[in-house]
């Protein structure tokens, strides 16, 4: 409104030079200063009000009353917001209570989905392996131990029934990987710290080390078996 009132003003001695044929140059120059100033803050304003019209992207409030509460038991030990979160422990036997002597909470996907992601790149074997998501505690595959009949025939042939084939089922275990992160309160007090990004980096290392081991000589005992660790075998005699 000032700037308004200083354009009305400095405009009406310029009309008022104009009609007395004594154009002032600097007086020309403060009104166009002056009329530029009020676009701008026009433009301004419209886009304020525009983008507050813009419909925003709505959060889900359990996921961040859940992500919030997280932080606040990371940094501090708080437990009585993530608490309510938490329907079961995450060991399925023993205490089942959150934060019973077997029990815990769980983490954020956000952070899950961080650490899978790292993992993907820095772990070789999960460049080699074939990797299946399960929500089971054992992950089985149907395998056809023989070959499915087959044979050529003409268009129009009859075709002679053929054996079915043989079907087994393989079992895959799953085992649980941890990490026990050491960490100074002075780290956990520094709000510029982000602690999920944090922990992704510490344990992907030592998460991509643990594989790489078990996947080639791991002895099955609550780890994956590895390739190595298997008899070997004379190639006429595999099923």
């Amino acid at each position: 409104m000032r700037a308004f009132e200083d354009f009305k003003t400095a405009n009406d001695a310029r009309l008022d030079a104009i009609e007395r044929k004594r154009a002032d140059v600097l007086l020309e120059e403060k009104v166009d200063r002056i009329d530029r100033a009020l676009s701008e803050q026009k433009s301004q304003i419209e886009r304020a009000a525009l983008a507050g019209r813009r419909p925003g992207l709505a959060a889900d409030p359990a996921l961040s009353e859940h992500k919030s509460a997280w932080s606040s038991y990371l940094r501090r030990g708080d437990i009585s917001a993530l608490a309510q979160f938490e329907a079961k422990a995450l060991s399925v036997v023993g205490d089942p209570t959150p934060g019973g002597a077997d029990g815990g909470y769980v983490a954020p996907p956000e952070l899950d989905r961080m650490i899978e992601t790292r993992l993907r790149q820095v772990s070789p074997m999960r460049g080699i392996a074939t990797v299946r998501t399960t929500g089971a505690n054992v992950f089985k595959k149907p395998i056809s131990l023989t070959n499915a009949g087959t044979g050529w025939v003409a268009e129009t042939a009859a075709r002679t029934q053929t054996t079915s084939p043989t079907l087994a089922l393989l079992e895959f275990p799953t085992s649980e990987l941890y990490a026990n992160l050491a960490a100074t309160q002075t780290l956990l007090d520094d709000s510029f710290v982000n602690l999920e990004e944090w922990i992704a980096t510490e344990v992907e290392e030592a998460f991509a080390g643990q594989e790489r081991a078990a996947f080639v000589n791991g002895d099955g005992d609550d780890k994956p078996r590895g390739f190595l660790d298997y008899d070997a075998v004379a190639e006429g005699s595999y099923v």
